[in-house]
């Protein structure tokens, strides 16, 4: 079997008989790369990507079970976002091993069944419930002594084969970057260690965790998003594994998930998602080549393409000067990515149309300034043919609200109290 099925086949195993984790897998975007990681590794990308990094000699070793584990054991980390709570401050192998270890929980109560062998697991004195930071401190105030595998040379501390992938042979430099020649060189991931010893000392005790990094907690670092951004990705995946799933989380997450439910949203990145995930924004172009034939003459695809967008601004006498201040720098921060038309309304529609172009807030006058009807604006959007793919309606939320209509609506509204009965409700607020 193929990695490509193999990958597949885990996947397909997943959502079959454990269709959350099936479902959040298939949320990911999979990058295979050889030569940046030993293993597997996560991270999250501006756009709301979460990509699935992986060695693919490394995955070929694994069974699909095993396979199904490992990727379970991401998921793990994604939901518990490690990716953006690093240990700084601390000691970084010591808390990869707390994060791993309530990843994946205790040797007789396992939270992941099938992990390759040697991967670590809670100690039996831990509370399960324990978060990473206390794993942390537990081990640390246990004075317990930490020696790990290095998985990419299996402890060896050298490359085998080609002298390719690690670089330090002799033969393999004279040949060049791409080491073509014969040899052993260092492990370009411990430096020809092999193995290392971290923590204490073993403790009174004298207990020692051994064990193989399953996965690599440096792609990590490559991560984008900030913690607010992060947690928002993380709950809209979570959201969308829960209900496909029927509600059928895993019963050992439950409190990690009800942690999500109220995140501090930085409301501008949500928003921006959202109507980029709708509306689209890819084009064809020249300038850069295309990721699947990639040859000369032949256009790719470019993420920053200029498509129309509609926004209705409330104009009406409740929305305050600081609120249609907040509304238009969102406006022009969009104009940058979109081609926007702006509708100003009160209780009709004031005015046509307008084109807005990049610094028009400076200049626009605002009309209106009456009472404020939804129900009104959305008869005149159907009849002057203004529904769109997306249909953007900035205000404070405070009139009657029209019935629910077949199109897309994000009620983007400067009152984190106030929430639309239906389409997307977006609080644009300051925390």
């Amino acid at each position: 079997m193929s990695l490509r099925d193999m990958l597949m086949n885990a996947r397909c195993r997943l959502i079959t008989i454990e269709p959350w984790y099936g479902t959040m897998a298939s949320l990911m975007k999979w990058i295979p790369d050889r030569h940046n990681t030993p293993t597997m590794g996560v991270r999250m990308v501006r756009g709301g990507e979460v990509e699935a990094v992986y060695n693919p000699d490394f995955c070929v070793k694994l069974t699909v079970e095993e396979l199904m584990a490992v990727v379970k054991h991401e998921i793990e980390h994604i939901v518990r976002l490690h990716i953006t709570r690093s240990g700084q401050d601390r000691e970084q192998p010591v808390w990869n091993v707390s994060a791993d270890m309530v990843c994946n929980g205790k040797e007789r109560n396992p939270r992941i069944d099938n992990l390759p062998k040697d991967g670590v697991k809670m100690l039996d004195d831990m509370n399960e419930d324990i978060t990473t930071e206390e794993a942390y401190d537990w081990l640390q105030k246990k004075r317990v002594k930490i020696q790990i595998t290095c998985p990419m040379c299996g402890g060896s501390g050298k490359t085998g084969g080609d002298g390719g992938d690690g670089g330090d042979s002799k033969q393999g430099k004279d040949k060049g970057k791409d080491g073509q020649g014969k040899g052993q060189g260092n492990c370009p991931m411990c430096n020809g260690e092999g193995s290392q010893s971290h923590g204490g000392d073993g403790g009174a005790g004298k207990v020692t965790i051994e064990g193989t990094w399953i996965d690599d907690h440096n792609i990590w670092k490559g991560s984008t998003v900030s913690k607010d951004e992060a947690r928002q990705i993380v709950k809209d995946m979570a959201d969308q594994a829960t209900q496909k799933a029927c509600g059928n989380a895993p019963g050992h997450l439950a409190e990690v998930l009800k942690r999500l439910e109220k995140p501090i949203v930085n409301w501008k990145y949500e928003f921006r998602q959202i109507v980029g995930r709708k509306a689209g924004g890819k084009r064809r172009t020249f300038a850069r080549r295309s990721r699947r034939h990639n040859h000369f003459g032949i256009p790719g695809k470019s993420s920053h393409a200029s498509v129309p967008l509609t926004i209705c601004v409330d104009t009406s006498g409740s929305m305050s000067s600081k609120d249609l201040e907040r509304v238009f720098t969102e406006v022009e921060s969009m104009s940058q990515r979109f081609k926007i038309t702006v509708i100003q309304f009160d209780h009709q529609v004031q005015g046509d149309p307008q084109k807005y172009h990049r610094g028009d807030w400076k200049k626009i006058k605002i009309l209106g300034r009456g009472g404020t009807s939804f129900i009104n604006l959305v008869e005149w959007m159907k009849e002057n043919k203004q529904v769109g793919d997306v249909n953007i309606i900035l205000t404070d939320g405070y009139a009657p609200w029209p019935n629910e209509e077949d199109f897309y609506v994000i009620w983007a509204i400067v009152n984190e109290e106030v929430k639309a009965p239906w389409g997307k409700t977006i609080a644009v607020v300051q925390h």
